[in-house]
């Protein structure tokens, strides 16, 4: 089997008013399916050939499918090969009852006169915003894996988040699936500001600013020829630990000695583990698990009080840099007290692992 992942589209943080995600040009992806037998049989990113995804029963949901997968469709469907649709209409259904609950709970919210109340509606409605994220991405992965099994296509194309999670993990040969030839698309270069300056002074109403930006990054595919070639996604893993939070109050099913939140006003999303794997006196060392991924720390701990420095082993944009400062004291069993790093200054709390099935921290 070959498998190529696709890059859909790009999402550019900016001032400028830009859509949720530029289209961007597909012609290396398309030379290289010209070169390939005639005869091959396709897996597609699709749940059929529609143009829009919508429910009836759930008006408040609708769906984006990414353009790149519609021209996929039409290319092979002119060329007469056999397609097998991928994604399930079950997952999308999912997805859109939870959006109308998202959506009822809003209003609820917007009606209440409790303070009390709105955040309790707020954090419940961020809890679901969670859930909703991880159901539209990594949790259609399960019927994704599934139909490739059955189908057994001979050329499968997928959105690269997937495709480079599946290489990775070795989910597909997990699934009886040999993966003969691995290709990924790249953008050879990455926007700047000053892109973006001449893009939006060129643009017109005939000519989006979009249009330009798109026009200045060229796809390129590289063949991946192992595992280690392929990176994790920060973004992917922030949203799968979230998840399990959300769902399970843990981040892992380890037994950590302490477990907090370092986000007060929403726990969940600050909810960490810590492990201490040193100790020597009052002095500590050990790791932390969040959301965003793991750390290290050393510091010192005793009856009332406890400080130490966090540093992130990941580098991505959504961990702090450099040393986090933590120093808090014991109040009513739990250390209390405040954070710094990163030009940041927030409070936190922690307090021993409950024995229990609901962990402290986790706002449960």
């Amino acid at each position: 089997m070959k498998l190529i992942g696709l890059i859909e589209g790009i999402h550019i943080a900016s001032l400028f008013p830009l859509p949720d995600q530029i289209p961007l040009d597909h012609s290396s992806l398309f030379q290289k399916l010209r070169e390939l037998e005639s005869s091959l049989s396709i897996g597609l990113e699709l749940i059929s050939e529609a143009r829009e995804l919508n429910f009836l029963q759930y008006p408040h949901a609708s769906f984006e499918i990414p353009k790149v997968h519609l021209d996929l469709f039409d290319y092979f469907k002119s060329k007469g090969n056999k397609i097998h649709f991928l994604e399930s209409e079950s997952d999308f259904q999912e997805v859109a009852k939870l959006t109308e609950s998202l959506v009822s709970l809003k209003k609820d919210r917007d009606k209440s006169q409790s303070e009390s109340e709105r955040k309790e509606l707020t954090q419940r409605m961020d809890r679901l915003a969670i859930e909703i994220e991880y159901k539209s991405t990594l949790g259609k992965e399960v019927s994704i894996l599934k139909n490739i099994s059955n189908y057994n296509p001979d050329l499968i194309l997928l959105g690269d988040g997937h495709a480079s999670r599946f290489y990775r993990l070795g989910l597909l040969q997990a699934h009886g699936v040999s993966v003969d030839e691995y290709w990924q698309e790249y953008a050879a270069k990455d926007i700047t500001q000053e892109d973006l300056i001449l893009a939006a002074s060129a643009s017109s109403e005939e000519i989006p600013m979009e249009k330009y930006i798109a026009s200045d990054i060229q796809l390129e595919l590289r063949e991946i020829t192992s595992p280690n070639m392929v990176k994790e996604y920060p973004a992917t893993r922030h949203t799968e630990r979230l998840y399990s939070i959300v769902k399970t109050g843990r981040v892992t099913d380890g037994k950590p000695d302490f477990v907090g939140t370092w986000l007060t006003t929403y726990p969940h999303r600050g909810f960490f583990e810590m492990y201490i794997t040193l100790k020597d006196g009052h002095h500590v060392e050990g790791t932390i698990e969040d959301c965003i991924g793991s750390a290290t720390f050393t510091g010192e701990i005793n009856d009332n009080r406890i400080k130490f420095f966090k540093a992130y082993s990941d580098t991505s944009d959504l961990a702090m840099k450099g040393p986090i400062h933590y120093q808090g004291v014991l109040q009513n069993g739990k250390y209390v007290g405040h954070y710094t790093g990163d030009g940041i200054s927030r409070d936190f709390i922690m307090e021993p692992l409950k024995t229990d099935s609901t962990p402290a921290g986790t706002g449960q």
